[in-house]
């Protein structure tokens, strides 16, 4: 059977008995809006093993609201879209508005992020390692 709820998003309910108890399931068909797409824990844990106890500072920062960049100059672009889509991800359940901040590729052409609060980047030029003064957290993928 199919309801919406007061999101008006779609959710199947159904009912399981296990031993003598029924349990309502309710099962969501659609993803929340700051849900990320991919489920699975690989970038957090590609976080954790690439900066081992310094993930935490990270994590903090995010959870602060802190400007964090991802610097990636030897880096695909997948790598730093990885990386600062992890850090959200990291936040569980998400905070409201975290996929708002952040901003996967970023370059020297569009600086617009650096007005957003609390942003989460991702950049491939080393000029931003430089201009200390535009982030909080500098998380470098390459070191």
């Amino acid at each position: 059977r199919f309801c919406q709820t007061q999101e008006k998003l779609r959710v199947f309910t159904t009912h399981a008995r296990l031993a003598d108890k029924t349990i309502d399931i309710a099962i969501p068909l659609t993803m929340q809006p700051n849900e990320i797409f991919e489920r699975d824990a690989k970038p957090v844990s590609k976080l954790i093993q690439i900066f081992k106890e310094s993930a935490m500072i990270m994590y903090n920062a995010v959870l602060c609201e802190k400007r964090v960049l991802f610097l990636g100059y030897s880096q695909p672009a997948s790598a730093l879209c990885e990386a600062v889509l992890g850090a959200c991800r990291m936040i569980a359940p998400p905070i409201p508005g975290v996929l708002d901040r952040a901003f996967p590729y970023a370059s020297l052409v569009n600086l617009d992020f650096l007005t957003v609060p609390g942003y989460i980047a991702g950049v491939a030029n080393p000029m931003f390692e430089e201009k200390q003064m535009w982030w909080d957290v500098l998380c470098d993928l390459d070191s």
